[in-house]
């Protein structure tokens, strides 16, 4: 949700706001913000600040039968389990910037 909402603000106030006056260089600051979301959110969630973007690694690990053990050995298909989290946060950061 964090890094969601970061970029949807910044494209907004840089590149959509009718007060903007960054023009082309507004590929800038939006760089900087997918950078910084990326480097803060990766090692937590794997950065989903698209939900199409983890909606496809899932499945098609779902579909490959790739699974990861959990903490007591089970195998586990974790990325389809646990995508309702990478799909609502997203949105929740994009509606909270809205």
């Amino acid at each position: 949700a964090m890094g969601t909402f970061l970029l949807c603000t910044t494209v907004w106030e840089v590149a959509l706001s009718p007060l903007s006056q960054a023009g082309a260089l507004a590929v800038i600051p939006i760089g900087f913000a997918v950078f910084l979301a990326h480097t803060v959110l990766l090692p937590i969630d794997g950065c989903s600040i698209n939900p199409t973007r983890s909606f496809g690694p899932a499945i098609v690990s779902h579909m490959r039968g790739c699974a990861t053990k959990d903490s007591v050995g089970t195998k586990d298909s974790a990325g389809m389990k646990d995508l309702w989290v990478m799909c609502v946060g997203p949105l929740l950061g994009a509606a909270a910037s809205a």
